[in-house]
């Protein structure tokens, strides 16, 4: 009788246990949330875009031709800030932004890839900026490719940074983005254990990013995990990997893309091959292909002056068109 008193009340205790978890887990979720803020940046500027209106967060210095700055998965502004954007600064009139759902933006009520260009391209108007260069890092290049299909008469060119140019979904795994799209159970996820356990998973993504010239910075991962490990951020990120505009609308257009366009790839880019870029360069018409020997996936890290020279590529073509 004695034993079967103890289990029965070890019984009671694994719903407690279990309930206990979860509650821990929401508050360090929403904890996540709070902690973001510190990050705020003091120069940063909005515009209010649509209706309801949603905040595009940027920041911009410097003067000259406008340069627009688009991070890639999870990122921010902070992509840039604390890579090449002081340097920039000196030559260029720059622009860096918070994709909707990321950073400092707020999410809309659609989060496709489409809609986000055509998120970016009002802000743009709105904030006055007229026939930038688009550079676009990792997704950010699927983004800017997407905007110079939709708008080519608005731009002076494109640059890609190991762009997200075509699907990868037999080179990752995919089970964390459907459990995140799972309706219900993705918001869930993301509300309870996935920041927890998710937090050292971003650490080894990022390293494996900043490979094989560095591991990712303290600095760096600190701000890219306490920005990205936010509920609504993780769940925009799962959408972001969403392959059906790439696969259905982007790739298949990219023969009509006139716009003067540099495809940059790292030699050694562990996320995006130098294979798929050469693939990317070959299809866009006009398209120019820079291989930066020994590089890996974070360009604007390591090799800024690669980028400059991009951007001077592109320009240059601009001016013979």
């Amino acid at each position: 009788m004695k034993n079967a008193s103890l289990h029965a009340r070890f019984f009671w205790y694994i719903p407690l246990l279990l309930f206990a978890l979860i509650v821990w887990c929401f508050t360090t979720s929403q904890s996540a949330v709070d902690q973001a803020t510190r990050y705020f940046p003091q120069e940063s500027k909005f515009v209010q875009v649509g209706y309801p209106a949603k905040a595009l967060h940027y920041l911009r210095a410097g003067q000259g031709q406008t340069v627009v700055l688009i991070h890639g998965d999870g990122g921010s502004t902070y992509d840039w800030t604390m890579a090449n954007f002081a340097r920039l600064a000196k030559k260029y009139d720059v622009i860096a932004i918070d994709r909707p759902g990321f950073g400092f933006s707020e999410t809309l009520p659609n989060q496709s890839v489409l809609s986000q260009v055509r998120y970016i391209h009002k802000g743009l108007q709105l904030a006055g900026i007229r026939r930038p260069v688009l550079v676009g890092h990792s997704r950010g290049g699927e983004v800017a490719t997407l905007f110079a299909e939709e708008y080519p008469n608005e731009l002076a060119g494109v640059v890609t940074l190991g762009g997200a140019c075509f699907n990868t979904e037999d080179r990752e795994p995919l089970w964390q983005y459907k459990l995140l799209r799972t309706p219900i159970f993705g918001k869930l996820l993301a509300h309870t254990v996935y920041i927890p356990i998710g937090k050292p998973a971003a650490k080894a993504g990022l390293d494996h990013a900043f490979s094989p010239e560095s591991t990712s910075p303290d600095a760096y991962t600190e701000v890219y995990t306490a920005l990205m490990m936010r509920p609504q951020t993780l769940l925009n990120w799962a959408i972001d990997h969403d392959a059906t505009v790439l696969d259905s609308l982007i790739i298949p257009r990219y023969k009509f893309i006139r716009v003067p366009f540099v495809v940059v790839n790292g030699q050694l880019d562990q996320n995006v091959p130098v294979a798929m870029a050469r693939r990317y360069s070959q299809m866009i018409p006009g398209a120019q292909l820079l291989v930066v020997p020994g590089a890996g996936h974070e360009l604007m890290f390591h090799h800024p002056d690669v980028v400059e020279q991009a951007i001077n590529m592109v320009l240059q073509k601009a001016t013979q068109k």
